[in-house]
C-alpha cells in the first residue's frame, strides 16, 4: 500500500494505492466469503474519486451504504470504456464479481474513439462488419515512454523547477 497527499489549488486529499495498483484499500484475499457480494467499480477519474477522499468517492460511498459487500475500486483516471473493457477481461478470472458498475462520462466518447488520450497511445475498438475489432495492441510506446529523461515538463503552460533543471543539464528541450 502506497499513500500520499494529492494537493492542488482546488483540493487536498489522501491517495492510497493498493498492491494491485488501484485507489482504495487492499482487496480481500478471498472474495465472496460468508455470502458477501463482490462489486467491481470501473470508470475514469470520476469513478476513481478525483479530488475527493476515498470515502467520498463512488466506491467509498457504496461500501458505506452496503458494508456487507466487498466494493472494489478498479477505476483508472483517463480510461475510456474501451480500456475499461480490457481491464475487466483481465480482472474477471480472479475477481469474479457479482456486479460490475461501469461509470460512463461524456468525455469517454472521444477517448474511446481515439488512438491517443492525454498524450499517450492507447488501444481502441472499431466496429467492423457488426463486430468489435481491437486495434493498437500491443500499445506502441513513444520516445517519452522509452526515454523519459527526454521529456518536456509543461504544467499549465509554464515550466516547473524540474523542467528548468532538465533543460539546464541538456536532458530536455524547451517547449516553443
Amino acid at each position: 500500500m502506497a499513500r500520499a497527499r494529492h494537493t492542488t489549488a482546488e483540493f487536498d486529499v489522501e491517495i492510497a494505492i493498493s498492491a494491485r495498483g488501484f485507489r482504495g484499500p487492499e482487496w480481500p484475499q478471498i472474495l465472496g466469503q460468508d455470502g458477501r457480494k463482490t462489486v467491481l467499480v470501473l470508470g475514469d477519474s470520476f469513478a476513481l474519486g478525483w479530488g475527493v477522499e476515498q470515502s467520498e468517492g463512488l466506491a467509498g460511498c457504496l461500501a458505506a451504504v452496503h458494508p456487507e459487500w466487498d466494493v472494489l475500486n478498479a477505476a483508472v483516471s483517463g480510461y475510456g470504456t474501451d480500456q475499461q473493457l480490457l481491464l475487466l477481461q483481465c480482472l474477471l478470472p480472479d475477481v469474479r464479481p457479482d456486479l460490475v458498475v461501469c461509470v460512463f462520462c461524456a468525455n469517454e466518447l472521444w477517448e474511446s474513439m481515439a488512438d491517443m488520450a492525454y498524450g499517450r497511445r492507447k488501444p481502441r475498438f472499431r466496429s467492423v462488419a457488426f463486430a468489435l475489432q481491437l486495434d493498437g495492441v500491443p500499445v506502441p510506446s513513444s520516445l517519452l515512454d522509452r526515454e523519459p529523461h527526454r521529456g518536456r515538463f509543461p504544467i499549465d503552460g509554464h515550466w516547473n523547477a524540474v523542467g528548468h533543471a532538465a533543460v539546464a543539464q541538456g536532458l530536455a528541450a524547451p517547449i516553443h
